[in-house]
């Protein structure tokens, strides 16, 4: 299978089409079609890279959707502690006491799933910060220390990576390359695969 990743899906369907009148015509026809061509975003095919197969790719306990129900149980343990008290303050927690808005307590899981959403970007964009939390350092992309209304995100970042128990997709990637270079049969990407019309990389 040739690997092509592309950057949305109208642009695979675009290719796809393109593919279709060259690949197999009738000589002066456009009558061919496209087959044994994967179109894996950019995402999943760095992704699938860094995990050595698309099997162990699904499975990475990072990916938004699979990290928000652990973040939650994160969230709801931080409760009452003086270091989450900005995140509480927005779910409707009142401090320390047992006190909750239930409208606003309703939040918990569209939050879970943005800040998932959010870490998984940061890991893609901003791989040297994720290091800098991991070793305990609060700062920012550039170095700089968080100010008080985002420093909370460090802290949670390092809860969820004790609750899921493994590295995140940014630590991993030096090792992954590493892995990579010495053994690249560990990995089950082709020889050959293409990126096309890609304007950046997002593991």
């Amino acid at each position: 299978t040739e690997i092509i990743s592309v950057p949305t899906p109208g642009v695979e369907r675009w290719l796809s089409q393109g593919l279709a009148q060259r690949l197999g015509t009738t000589p002066g026809r456009s009558d061919g079609v496209c087959v044994g061509v994967d179109f894996p975003s950019t995402r999943r095919l760095v992704a699938r890279a860094l995990a050595g197969s698309a099997d162990e790719e699904d499975a990475d306990p990072w990916r938004p959707h699979r990290a928000v129900w652990p973040l939650l149980r994160v969230i709801d343990a931080c409760r009452g502690q003086p270091w989450a008290a900005l995140l509480w303050h927005y779910l409707g927690g009142n401090g320390r006491s047992t006190e909750q808005d239930p409208l606003r307590t309703g939040r918990r899981w569209s939050t879970a799933r943005h800040l998932a959403g959010l870490f998984a970007r940061y890991a893609a964009t901003r791989p040297t910060m994720i290091d800098s939390w991991s070793r305990g350092n609060d700062v920012d992309a550039w170095g700089f220390s968080l100010p008080a209304d985002r420093a909370w995100q460090a802290e949670l970042w390092r809860r969820l990576r004790g609750e899921l128990g493994v590295a995140s997709p940014a630590q991993r990637v030096q090792a992954a390359l590493t892995r990579l270079r010495i053994a690249p049969e560990y990995s089950d990407l082709p020889e050959r695969l293409s990126v096309f019309g890609a304007t950046r990389l997002e593991p």
